[in-house]
């Protein structure tokens, strides 16, 4: 049997703490939750909070021991982070234009708030549960588009981690109240989106505020938010008619209103010309020639981040004779 190659050892090893990071975060989420158990039952709460805990832990010790993984490399450095702000804009502008044109097709109306029907009111709360979203929107990207996508990116290459990350995210939802064929597609292809803000976009904060803005306005303008009934204002969005049109009970991502949206949002992360970012993400890996062997899929990945399948792509200031070796083999800096 022939030896393995270093690239080929590095790619198994990057799959197998891809596993051990899933495990880890999993595990680690469970045990927060069963101990916060104590002084709470509130159920946004108790998977909330303990899944960023998890994955803010998790991430701590991979920076600590991995030399290739910073934050800046994982696409949370200080450079990157207004990527917050303008995914947050964006995921609230797409989920307001959905309701306009639910409201005004008469695939919806605004009805008064039935507190008794609501499973979680915020309405008295409202910083609470804004910071719950955030908290919420935060953790589950970490977790999914933080250590995991990236090192399985770096083993399989981002197209099958972004397709992998998103089937897992998807089926995270799979257990929630009036799911459909529909949000199960929905939800897959916000993971898409929010991959590719990693990968394209070149920034982590980039899909937070994504994921945050299109959940907050939800919240906000009275839709179900993945089928929980949670309100922050006294308005109530009621889907009429066929549940495919505006989703239904599960809410807006129950229907094919957000598919077009998150096409669209994912568009517009694709058509940006530059986005600001690190040098070399942890996901692009150590190897030299990386986007020349990894596949035609791959390559075309690799063009979408701006880099180019030789890594002499246009850089952060638009010049493009960067330094190519440099590129290679520099280490991100801690």
């Amino acid at each position: 049997m022939p030896a393995l190659s270093p690239r080929r050892k590095q790619q198994l090893r990057d799959l197998l703490l891809a596993n051990l990071t899933l495990v880890a975060t999993m595990l680690a989420s469970f045990a927060g939750a069963a101990l916060l158990y104590s002084f709470t039952a509130n159920a946004l709460v108790l998977s909330a909070i303990p899944m960023l805990a998890a994955t803010i832990g998790v991430t701590a010790v991979a920076v600590a021991v991995h030399p290739d993984v910073t934050c800046d490399a994982l696409g949370l450095g200080g450079r990157t982070i207004s990527g917050a702000f303008w995914g947050a804009l964006l995921g609230a502008a797409a989920c307001a234009l959905a309701v306009v044109i639910s409201i005004s097709l008469d695939w919806a109306v605004w009805t008064p708030v039935d507190a008794s029907l609501l499973r979680f009111d915020w309405r008295e709360s409202r910083l609470a549960g804004l910071a719950l979203l955030s908290i919420g929107a935060m953790g589950e990207e970490l977790f999914m588009r933080g250590l995991l996508l990236q090192f399985l990116a770096r083993s399989v290459g981002p197209v099958a981690a972004i397709a992998a990350t998103a089937i897992a995210f998807s089926l995270l939802h799979y257990g929630n109240p009036d799911f459909t064929e529909v949000a199960l597609v929905n939800t897959a292809l916000f993971g898409v989106l929010f991959g590719l803000a990693v990968v394209r976009g070149r920034s982590l904060w980039l899909a937070f505020g994504l994921h945050l803005g299109w959940n907050f306005a939800q919240v906000a303008l009275g839709v179900n938010t993945s089928g929980i009934t949670i309100r922050l204002t006294d308005l109530n969005f009621e889907s009429r008619g066929a549940g495919w049109l505006a989703g239904g009970d599960y809410g807006l991502e129950g229907g094919v209103l957000a598919t077009c949206m998150a096409v669209l949002l994912a568009g517009i992360v694709l058509a940006r010309p530059r986005w600001r970012g690190p040098e070399r993400m942890f996901w692009e890996g150590p190897f030299e020639g990386r986007a020349e062997t990894a596949g035609a899929a791959d390559t075309m990945l690799g063009n979408l981040s701006g880099r180019g399948g030789d890594s002499g792509g246009a850089g952060e200031d638009g010049n493009a004779d960067g330094d190519t070796a440099h590129r290679t083999h520099s280490q991100p800096e801690r």
